[in-house]
């Protein structure tokens, strides 16, 4: 339901994995030609910079759903709210994830 630069928990923090090493046709050598035709396609349409920062994920939904079962693992007992401020000031989940939890749980 997502793709790495856009997980709904992330949203907004600094990207912490390298995008130019993603990508299985990376592991295999290219031959001349194949390379010779992607370095023409960056030159006539060069690609964007890559995001320094997590983008939002394109469909809202996803990340209401991320911050409800986020919820219903908090009011089960799942994890503890201490869990949750660790893992924000670890820089693994977004620093407005409390109010989103609080913003889904009040929509009920």
């Amino acid at each position: 339901n997502t793709e790495r630069s856009t997980q709904p928990w992330k949203t907004g923090l600094p990207i912490d994995y390298g995008l130019d090493r993603i990508g299985a046709q990376r592991l295999q050598r290219p031959t001349m030609r194949v390379r010779l035709r992607a370095l023409a396609r960056r030159i006539i349409n060069p690609p964007a910079p890559p995001p320094r920062v997590y983008q939002p994920h394109p469909d809202p939904r996803q990340e209401w759903l991320f911050f409800q079962l986020l919820r219903e693992c908090l009011d089960g007992g799942v994890v503890s709210e201490e869990f949750l401020a660790e893992q924000i000031r670890l820089q693994y989940l977004r620093p407005d994830a409390f109010d989103l939890i609080a913003r889904g749980a009040s929509s009920r």
